[in-house]
């Protein structure tokens, strides 16, 4: 995923590059973009790739279980990542992830609607059954703060299972609201990949993002926005190696780089 997209020519540079999942931000932030703008990103990346012959695609809200919550968060989530890979099986265009932080539901849902938004990301402090009232399948972020252990973290995504649609680590910084660069402790994350499919995110750069992917197995997709940029901006140059570096050292070694799907989203 790459994530903090403000402009078209950003977008296309993803597109172009490969990646699976292209991150919009509607919350209060240096990367936010109006709703204007993003549906012009999304029309120009729908049109790029009907150009390129590649397919539309989308991704179905999950049924939720009775009563909301999953017994079995392993169960939920994995069959959350199969209907996920099964909207990205190749040729496809990117899926657009819009992403809000503690906003009105309303909000989010009229700004979906308005933009052609795929897919909802929650990166505050929703209660847990927040998707549950959203229109779209929701992916919810589980801050990862300075000395949890892999128990503390299952306890966070236990709280989301029957209601989010997928799972993003992202490390938390005290006074920050998202967007810190800084990454977590990739071994814990590791740890967890073995029980759950998850997203990670966090420093992650196109000279460290093949590194987090060997050490974190499996590693089913990581997510980049300030590794992205130089000066501020969306460096095309580093979208391209971000996404090939990811997707190489996901691929099992002799692996062809296509037509195979690939299992690591970026």
């Amino acid at each position: 995923k790459t994530c903090g997209i403000k402009d078209t020519e950003a977008a296309l540079a993803a597109a172009d590059a490969g990646a699976d999942l292209l991150g919009l931000i509607f919350a209060p932030s240096k990367r936010q973009v109006d709703a204007s703008a993003a549906a012009a990103i999304v029309t120009a990346v729908k049109r790029r790739a009907a150009d390129q012959g590649k397919a539309d695609t989308s991704l179905a809200k999950p049924e939720a279980p009775p009563g909301g919550a999953a017994a079995d968060p392993a169960a939920w989530f994995g069959k959350c990542r199969a209907a996920l890979d099964a909207a990205l099986p190749g040729n496809t265009r990117p899926l657009i992830v819009g992403v809000f932080q503690d906003q009105p539901v309303d909000f989010i849902n009229e700004t979906a609607a308005a933009v052609g938004l795929d897919i909802v990301q929650l990166h505050g402090n929703e209660p847990a059954d927040t998707p549950s009232k959203l229109h779209l399948p929701a992916a919810r972020v589980v801050h990862i703060e300075e000395g949890m252990t892999a128990d503390d973290i299952r306890r966070q995504i236990a709280l989301h299972a029957g209601y989010a649609a997928a799972l993003l680590l992202d490390s938390k910084v005290a006074g920050a609201r998202g967007g810190t660069g800084k990454a977590f402790d990739w071994a814990v994350a590791a740890e967890l990949a073995r029980e759950y499919p998850f997203l990670v995110a966090g420093g992650l750069r196109p000279d460290n993002v093949a590194q987090a992917v060997s050490a974190i197995e499996p590693c089913w997709g990581v997510d980049a926005s300030s590794g992205l940029e130089t000066g501020g901006a969306k460096d095309p140059a580093k979208i391209q190696a971000f996404v090939a570096e990811a997707k190489a050292a996901a691929r099992p070694a002799g692996a062809a780089a296509v037509p195979a799907p690939l299992p690591t989203a970026a």
